[in-house]
């Protein structure tokens, strides 16, 4: 759902669930447990609007491979294949919007629209494998250790699953075997198609010197934390109205 304030000159799209309605604060989004079976960011495979330079490129059940990232979609003999979209800019599902950057799929949470230069900002969540900790894991299994993780060959050493055009109806009743994979998730700051990691020091390098104090004020005032998906949200909105 989209909020907006139109009597403010900063446009804030905070896109939330239903049930988050009564709050008007975006869901923090919970790391899933995904395993080498199920190596995929949505539990099972979503109706999505795929979209591409603001005009919808077509309808289809897609996934999020982890390796890659590769965007997968279920064929009509059921069969999971990896999807072709040159230039795909965003998915939409029925529960969030989907951003590609350099083909990382990032949740959009908010935008604003920049008081000072009307150009956008955006606040995204990314959810990745660690794979310098799978590969931690790895090694106590009997893997030799490297200084240089070949991601390759622990990848193939992991069998991940959904590579291969499997059988979603194969599949999919296996996506709790295997190894868990370690999910992390980070916070960024979109600004001209770059990715700006949510935290203090990548985000006061932004500002101009003479805005640094007050925006430390800022954060100080509001109690705010880094790792608070609605504080981050208060945070671009400054970042909106004082960049």
């Amino acid at each position: 759902m989209l909020l907006s304030s139109p009597s403010s000159p900063l446009r804030l799209l905070l896109l939330i669930l239903p049930c988050a309605l009564c709050t008007l604060h975006p869901l923090h989004a919970q790391i899933p447990e995904r395993t080498t079976s199920w190596p995929y960011l949505f539990d099972d495979f979503q109706e999505a609007t795929l979209w591409v330079n603001d005009s919808v490129s077509s309808h289809a059940r897609i996934n999020v491979h982890f390796d890659g990232p590769l965007l997968q979609v279920i064929d009509g003999a059921g069969y999971i294949r990896r999807a072709a979209y040159p230039h795909l800019e965003r998915i939409e599902t029925g529960e969030a919007t989907y951003l590609l950057v350099d083909t990382r799929p990032v949740r959009l949470i908010a935008r604003v629209t920049e008081a000072s230069t009307g150009r956008e900002l955006s606040l995204v969540e990314e959810i990745y494998v660690d794979w310098e900790t799978m590969y931690t894991v790895e090694t106590s299994y009997g893997m030799n250790g490297n200084a240089n993780i070949n991601t390759a060959l622990l990848k193939q050493r992991l069998n991940l699953r959904g590579r291969n055009n499997e059988l979603h109806s194969e599949l999919y009743p296996l996506r709790t075997d295997g190894r868990s994979l370690a999910l992390r998730q980070a916070y960024y700051l979109l600004r001209d198609g770059e990715l700006i990691k949510m935290n203090r020091k990548a985000i006061e390098s932004l500002l101009p010197a003479d805005r640094r104090k007050p925006f430390s004020a800022f954060l100080k005032e509001g109690k705010l934390k880094w790792n608070r998906e609605a504080d981050l949200v208060q945070i671009l909105q400054y970042l909106g109205n004082n960049n």
